[in-house]
């Protein structure tokens, strides 16, 4: 018995399966991406309990940002030290919203009166950004 399971096994074993080649458009899929897995940062669970305030809005060729509150009115002491810290990403919806949520977040008008206080809180997860090992994190 423990011989023909062995040439089962054997025979299952030395048959090539056929592997999945990846698109680079896979990445962007959000059914590729487990949303249980555990992110790098705590950005992940923030985000999807709903800490930050925007949500991902998919096109058909380009994808965007949608804030759930007016820009203008976003605290912007617990929300773009939680973009910052989510720089660091590397999984898909992660990267985009980190990276967009920053950028228009720092674009708003005014924005120069909020950012300064929180300078000290800001410089620590952007250079852990600029110096992490992966290549990804910053393109």
């Amino acid at each position: 018995r423990i011989q023909i399971l062995f040439e089962i096994w054997s025979n299952g074993m030395s048959k090539q399966t056929p592997t999945k080649t990846s698109r680079p458009s896979d990445r962007l899929n959000p059914k590729t991406v487990n949303q249980f897995s555990r992110s790098i940062t705590g950005f992940g669970s923030l985000y999807n309990n709903g800490s930050i305030p925007c949500k991902l809005s998919h096109g058909s060729v380009k994808h965007r940002l949608q804030w759930t509150t007016p820009i203008e009115n976003i605290a912007f002491d617990p929300t773009l030290v939680y973009l910052a810290e989510g720089l660091k990403e590397t999984q898909h919806p992660y990267t985009f919203i980190s990276r967009e949520g920053f950028i228009e977040l720092c674009e708003t008008s005014g924005s120069i009166d909020k950012i300064l206080p929180l300078l000290s809180r800001l410089i620590t997860p952007i250079r852990n950004a600029l110096t992490s090992s992966d290549k990804t994190v910053i393109q």
